[in-house]
């Protein structure tokens, strides 16, 4: 047994570290940090996580195996402590060091999410805060915070948390004198069996729930148990694969799976859901790559895995991991524009020197550090309330702020010339870049909102109907006038303006939204067949109800230039949507009903994500995009153009955004978006007049 100890090949004093290992752990961070700077360029590069579970996976089981090995138990307690001096120093200077940048970088509206997500990156639970929010990674219209890359730290204590213990379990399940009497072969054979178990049970789980919620199976930790586990079984084996592997077998085995590895990087695709059947690639192939190492270097590599370079961004990985994502956040905040590319090269730089220094002067010294269990724990809970606190008070400062902000907007919204106005009348023209009263960004803006006495009238979780919400306005005694918004969150957007039309005119208004999904039969191509398969529903449903029902009018609108669909035809997106929306157009129409097309508003990769608008509140219209940029060919105006049907109209709101030569951010004091393509409800609400308009042209 103790030769087979002796062969396991990991987690070897730190002097010692393997070269494969610190190579793996070199490209790794260099993916990882290639995706966020190039997203487009480096598409899979987010596999490096998954990279660094499996390395994870096998370092901590060896450990753990060793101490087993010598001692007959684990010390929980003196594992933890050890955990917390190695990962947690770092951390917690890079979230304080975020939480500055938050304070003198970010509009101080922005500082609710950020401080909310670095107090749960501080007791490692950002991943369920993430899972819990229905974030999604991928999607880059979302501004993200400085502490969201620490989701996948979340994760990785918490599988130190749960896999030492069940290690202990185990044994103890095998049996104390069984073990003390030289059955530690034996239970390493037991151990193979136990980890084969938890591999497939959890990869099995890992594909159940990623196609059954891809944004939350992202960042959930039963997910990617698999991933760890994978590294734990190699572990387990890796005095038997030292005797049989090696040589020329472990020179193809490596190649194969470095290429495999690199590959990984360019063809995992973002859009399909993550993890599940994609990571088996980059997740195998480094379990290949540790595997062909556990008898010695693999001789031919070495000259690439002993270089320096790659021995450095290995020994430095964490820390670059670490500190990359803060840059990428707030520089755009410093600068008041996107970055571009001397800007990320300079990240690269900073975030490579940064993490040299880190490793050198907090990293190393805190495994130095000869604390006790007691003490250790004692320590950080005395940082973590610290951090906490600030955090704490940080998010209960924002949100009083933020109060108090939205009361001055409302207060402005009564202006004459504030928001739309500015462009809409010629009078007030002069006030169309007039400074923001306020900036209300990210989550902590709206672009709808619940409508208060509105009431479900069916759900589609329920009943297969699909889900419409009712808000009826008539007059005691009339026939309700009833009037339908149907459409995905663009269609959205208009609710509050809608209702108030609605109010006024004494309307029966119905709601039928559907996220993501163009209400036309189109079948929806977006790698998520759970999505799919829930929009080709809806479809149906919505298409279907609006028959039986027949509303007077029914008002469209949808995101169709970002929403890919595909029919099986070949053809071009415009050429799809177009045909579909005008088929479905013509038969409700055919059918009684009129049809009100609200022309999508344009688009602004400027306030992506807002960083344009909070750094030029005193003088927005640098954040004016081209009227040629940001309005693309709308396949809905397209559509109404090409049915030629007076049943069927286009309410175009352009000039209400843009006036000859340019779209605008902000208009009138008042910022226009609450991402780069939703509408802000304050800006929405102050078109009532024209959506009134629009639709009375169709009664």
């Amino acid at each position: 047994m103790r030769h087979g100890t002796r062969s396991l090949g990991a987690a070897r004093p730190r002097k010692t570290l393997r070269g494969d290992i610190q190579a793996l752990r070199a490209l790794a961070v260099l993916m990882v940090v290639g995706v966020h700077l190039w997203p487009s360029r480096l598409k899979g590069g987010f596999v490096g996580v998954d990279i660094f579970f499996v390395i994870s996976g096998f370092l901590i089981t060896s450990h753990l195996l060793r101490e087993l090995d010598a001692t007959g138990s684990i010390s929980l307690g003196r594992f933890y402590a050890r955990r917390v001096r190695r990962l947690l120093p770092a951390a917690y200077l890079v979230i304080l060091v975020s939480a500055a940048g938050v304070v003198l970088l970010m509009p101080w509206d922005l500082w609710g999410r950020n401080f909310t997500e670095l107090a749960a990156s501080v007791g490692y639970v950002q991943n369920l805060w993430l899972t819990a929010q229905s974030v999604d990674y991928h999607a880059q219209g979302q501004a993200a915070t400085v502490a969201q890359h620490y989701w996948s730290l979340s994760v990785e204590e918490q599988f130190y948390l749960v896999w030492p213990a069940v290690l202990l379990a185990l044994r103890h399940l095998f049996g104390r004198r069984r073990y003390a009497q030289g059955g530690g072969d034996a239970f390493r054979r037991f151990l193979v069996l136990g980890s084969v178990v938890i591999v497939l049970v959890s990869f099995g789980f890992s594909l159940w729930f990623t196609g059954f919620s891809p944004r939350q199976a992202y960042f959930f930790t039963p997910v990617r148990f698999w991933e760890f586990m994978t590294g734990g079984f190699l572990a387990v084996l890796s005095p038997w694969i030292s005797r049989v592997l090696g040589g020329a077998t472990a020179f193809v085995l490596a190649v194969a799976a470095w290429a495999g590895l690199v590959v990984s990087g360019f063809v995992v695709d973002p859009a399909k859901p993550f993890p599940g059947w994609w990571a088996v690639l980059p997740v195998v192939s480094t379990a290949s790559v540790i595997a062909a190492g556990c008898s010695g270097a693999v001789p031919g590599l070495r000259l690439l895995t002993d270089l320096r370079v790659v021995r450095l961004l290995g020994d430095a990985s964490y820390s670059m991991y670490l500190w990359h994502w803060p840059f990428i956040i707030l520089l755009p905040h410093l600068l008041g524009r996107s970055v571009l590319l001397p800007e990320k090269l300079m990240i690269l730089v900073a975030t490579t020197f940064l993490a040299v220094l880190t490793k050198r002067w907090v990293e190393e010294p805190g495994q130095r550090v000869k604390w006790g269990v007691r003490r250790t724990f004692a320590v950080t809970a005395g940082a973590m309330s610290v951090v906490l606190g600030l955090c704490a008070g940080s998010v209960v400062w924002a949100h009083r702020s933020i109060a108090s902000a939205a009361a001055a907007q409302r207060d402005f919204l009564d202006q004459e010339c504030s928001g739309p106005a500015a462009l809409l009348r010629t009078e007030c023209r002069d006030h169309v870049n007039d400074p923001l009263v306020s900036t209300v960004l990210g989550q902590d803006a709206e672009y709808f909102r619940e409508i208060p006495g509105c009431v479900w009238l069916s759900d589609a979780q329920d009943n297969g109907m699909p889900s419409v919400y009712e808000c009826d306005y008539t007059p005691a005694g009339q026939k309700p006038y009833t009037v339908m918004l149907i459409g995905d969150s663009h269609a959205q957007q208009w609710e509050g303006t809608l209702d108030a039309v609605a109010k006024r005119n004494g309307w029966r208004m119905r709601l039928s939204l559907k996220g993501g999904c163009p209400i036309a039969h189109l079948p929806l191509s977006i790698g998520d067949p759970k999505a799919e398969a829930e929009c080709s529903k809806s479809q149906a449903a919505v298409d279907e109800y609006v028959l039986a029902q027949a509303p007077d009018v029914v008002v469209y609108s949808t995101y169709a230039i970002g929403e890919h669909v595909d029919d099986g035809t070949g053809r071009s997106q415009g050429e799809m949507y177009s045909d579909a929306l005008g088929a479905t157009w013509s038969r409700w129409a055919a059918n009684g009903t009129r049809v009100v097309v609200v022309a999508d508003t344009p688009l602004n990769d400027a306030v992506r994500p807002a960083e344009c608008v909070t750094a030029n509140a005193s003088n927005p219209e640098v954040c004016a995009r081209p009227r040629s940029e940001a309005l693309p060919d709308s396949p809905m105006s397209t559509a109404v153009r090409a049915l030629g049907d007076p049943r069927v109209t286009l309410v175009d709101l352009t000039d209400a955004f843009c006036d000859e030569t340019r779209c605008y951010a902000a208009v009138g004091g008042l910022q226009v978006y609450y991402d780069y393509n939703h509408v802000q409800r304050a800006y929405a609400m102050k078109l009532v007049d024209q959506l009134d308009a629009g639709i009375k042209r169709q009664t």
